[in-house]
């Protein structure tokens, strides 16, 4: 269901530009490792670049990507065995089966030309095994980057817990799942905890009825305390004396991280981009697709372009990311338009009109 049939239309465009924006940056986050293999040692410029956007500014995505997925869950959902049953239907269908397809494509891949660069190769898939790779049970899968894909589908599966423990705890909950979040109490755990933690600020938000701009008034102080939080996070990384403030520095960081983002996007200029709303609809395919794009991408560009300055590293890193983004944009319009029963297979039988 389109965003705009749950909210209004300033909320709904807020959201839209966000996910296809939060995107680029899913994809910025991956795009370190064209650095990694072509910059043997970072110099201060380019480590400091990749801090601030690749290990910090990035690192927002995510977290806002399951408060939204949350919050619009919990809007509209209330519990009933034929909900849930509904809801169990129709996530295996949008969320579950791209998971498995992703995967599936990504194994089979491997299997037949020996190796995808920079993702796994043969004797990978026989020290993880390929069940393990495919569902993702003991690490991330082969498709790595689909690890939200796993932890929001078993999120979804859990809505009634979520929901229960919103009824018992209300607000104070938060507390109590943050404290789960930054101490680590089961490491071993595949599931993300911080998803754990936004997941269910989604739900309170949704449930308590919170009005998302009520700081609105606050928007400015919001921003500049987040450019405080990741100044302070950039030199905590680049601070080996205290390592142990860096991981609770970092949970606070993303809080308000999510607060200054969501500030930014009532800007009328990024809520009403005509470009970010026309790619909008795409953002979920060009999630889905951006690997083993990139990948590619950055094991070919050895034989057209390699860095060998610190400018010429930081062009590189933006340059891929910009590449892999246009490529996976351009691939899915062109699908969407010319093959609209594929596009909806690869995205969990979502139809192109339907995303608008």
């Amino acid at each position: 269901m389109s965003t705009r049939r749950r909210i209004d239309r300033v909320t709904s465009h807020r959201i839209d530009v966000l996910k296809i924006a939060l995107v680029f940056f899913v994809i910025m986050i991956h795009a370190e490792k064209g650095l990694i293999v072509y910059v043997k040692d970072y110099p201060p410029a380019v480590w400091f670049t990749a801090s601030i956007w690749g290990h910090h500014l990035c690192r927002v995505a995510v977290p806002l990507f399951f408060i939204i997925s949350s919050y619009l869950f919990f809007s509209t959902w209330t519990f009933t065995r034929d909900s849930y049953v509904k809801t169990v239907i129709k996530k295996t269908k949008t969320v579950l089966f791209p998971y498995l397809l992703f995967n599936t494509l990504l194994v089979l891949s491997i299997m037949a030309f020996g190796k995808i660069p920079y993702i796994g190769n043969q004797a990978y898939l026989t020290d993880r095994g390929i069940w393990d790779l495919f569902l993702g049970i003991h690490g991330k899968p082969i498709n790595y980057t689909l690890w939200f894909l796993r932890d929001l589908y078993i999120f979804f599966l859990a809505a009634p817990l979520f929901l229960g423990f919103f009824r018992v705890t209300k607000v104070w909950g938060i507390i109590l799942v943050f404290i789960f979040w930054t101490q680590h109490p089961a490491p071993y755990l595949t599931l993300d905890a911080s998803g754990v933690f936004f997941f269910y600020c989604g739900c309170v938000l949704a449930k308590k009825d919170v009005d998302l701009d009520g700081l609105s008034q606050y928007g400015t102080w919001i921003v500049v305390g987040y450019i405080l939080m990741l100044s302070l996070g950039v030199w905590l990384e680049a601070d080996s004396i205290s390592p142990e403030w860096y991981y609770p520095q970092h949970c606070l960081e993303l809080i308000s991280g999510v607060g200054a983002l969501w500030a930014l996007s009532r800007l009328p200029w990024v809520c009403n981009n005509a470009i970010l709303l026309r790619a909008a609809p795409f953002s979920f395919f060009v999630y889905l697709i951006h690997e083993p794009i990139l990948s590619l991408f950055i094991y070919y560009s050895r034989f057209i372009f390699l860095p060998f300055n610190p400018l010429t590293d930081i062009v590189y890193y933006f340059g891929i990311s910009i590449i892999t983004f246009c490529t996976a944009l351009g691939t899915g319009r062109l699908l969407a338009r010319y093959s609209p029963n594929t596009y909806a297979l690869l995205t969990g039988l979502r139809r192109p009109s339907t995303q608008a």
